[in-house]
């Protein structure tokens, strides 16, 4: 994982992080983008960014006292400060109430506050199965930037650059399973096809 500005937060099969949102006032929320990479045995690599986004849910406490810390709920009659030690029985009792500010987001997995501005096209990739010749296009016949072709061990076997209409000749390659990368500036579609 790395964070937007570059910085590696972690590596592994299992990342877990802290998101701090000391810094922004108590029920506003501060988004991080993380981007993951992940490499198979055979090299090859994709990218996909995560938002994340970290609500403070502290209460202010003007005193200082951290006896006196408080958490922000979401119950039935709206925003409520609550003791820590509180926390788990209320949200255990009350199936209307949240952790965090009422207007904080409710289904998180279902959020996206990325804006595509550009929607990679469909492609076709033809005949599948092959018997070695190939062709690739998009449903629009829109350019596409370059494609990239990839044998079952990850080997970069054939590039060809900027066309709306690419045919490629696998006949003198085993019969097997290959990659297609199609790209479309910084974007990428993958296709799976079988040669025989």
């Amino acid at each position: 994982w790395t964070d937007q500005y570059g910085n590696l937060m972690g590596t592994g099969n299992s990342i877990s992080f802290l998101s701090d949102a000391s810094g922004v006032s108590p029920g506003a929320f501060i988004t991080n983008t993380y981007t993951l990479t992940h490499t198979d045995e055979f090299g090859c690599t994709v990218n996909d960014e995560v938002n994340v986004i970290a609500y403070n849910i502290k209460c202010p406490n003007p005193s200082g006292n951290p006896a006196a810390e408080k958490i922000i709920i979401c119950g039935k009659k709206g925003r409520m400060c609550v003791p820590y030690n509180a926390v788990d029985n209320i949200l255990a009792a009350c199936s209307a109430c949240s952790l965090g500010p009422c207007n904080s987001i409710s289904n998180c997995k279902s959020f996206s506050i990325t804006n595509n501005e550009f929607e990679i096209p469909s492609i076709k990739v033809y005949p599948n199965p092959s018997k070695g010749i190939v062709n690739i296009r998009t449903e629009d016949n829109q350019n596409i930037d370059r494609i990239e072709v990839y044998n079952h061990m990850g080997q970069l076997i054939e590039s060809q650059v900027n066309s709306s209409f690419f045919t490629v000749d696998l006949t003198h390659q085993k019969p097997g399973i290959y990659l297609i990368k199609s790209y479309f500036g910084n974007q990428i579609k993958s296709s799976v096809i079988s040669s025989f």
